[in-house]
């Protein structure tokens, strides 16, 4: 059984690398005010952004009474992305609901916590569903199959590093004491906000090469 990515992927993997280059050269080619403008909070890329988070979750609802296992769960998790762009995550607590430390040691009403608590177990169990669809194609001997699941796991690794880009400067500042150069902290705001507009073409290039499979039970 086949279990190297093909050459396809591997394509994709180098077409995204040049596109991180690319997004690495622009604090140094662009001028400051023109850089912070491109990716402000509701600035182009940040728009496109969620703009391809909606026409991706479009795609899944087209096909979701054929593919209700894959499509619905990815549906959602579209939606929540194009969410988290317009930074309504925030919604429920006033704070990030990412952030574990809130349920612990915040003054914040019970029911709160447990509505917060509840909408984040099911943002996990969305992405922990579709990781286990990924596994289960992985172990199929039809190449197709394990295709979708490289690309799945590629759009999960462009979301770490965008993630742990989001935290770069807070977590340098917390080992340091200091703040990033000014020329890093563009480097990583221009990454972090590219990979952010990367990462909903990648979840589709997957989704697209699952619907290629219409005899697949999902």
């Amino acid at each position: 059984m086949n279990r190297m990515p093909s050459p396809g992927f591997r394509g994709s993997v180098l077409l995204l690398m040049l596109y991180a280059a690319v997004l690495s050269a622009l604090p140094w080619r662009l001028p400051k005010a023109q850089l912070l403008a491109l990716f402000a909070e509701n600035g182009p890329v940040e728009n496109l952004s969620v703009i391809a988070w909606l026409l991706l979750a479009l795609l899944c609802l087209l096909h979701v009474l054929r593919w209700p296992r894959l499509m619905l769960p990815a549906m959602l998790t579209a939606l929540l992305g194009a969410a988290r762009e317009q930074d309504l995550q925030n919604a429920i607590t006033g704070v990030n609901l990412f952030r574990l430390k809130w349920y612990l040691t915040a003054d914040a009403p019970l029911g709160l916590k447990l509505v917060a608590g509840v909408t984040l177990m099911l943002i996990v169990a969305l992405l922990l569903h579709m990781l286990l669809l990924a596994a289960q194609a992985y172990r199929q001997r039809d190449t197709r199959r394990q295709q979708w699941a490289w690309t799945l796991l590629l759009a999960l690794a462009v979301a770490a590093a965008s993630l742990g880009l989001d935290k770069t400067q807070a977590l340098v500042h917390d080992a340091t004491g200091h703040w990033l150069h000014e020329r890093a902290s563009l480097w990583v705001k221009a990454l972090e906000e590219g990979l952010e507009l990367a990462l909903p073409l990648v979840f589709a290039s997957a989704l697209l090469q699952a619907r290629r499979m219409r005899r697949s039970a999902w």
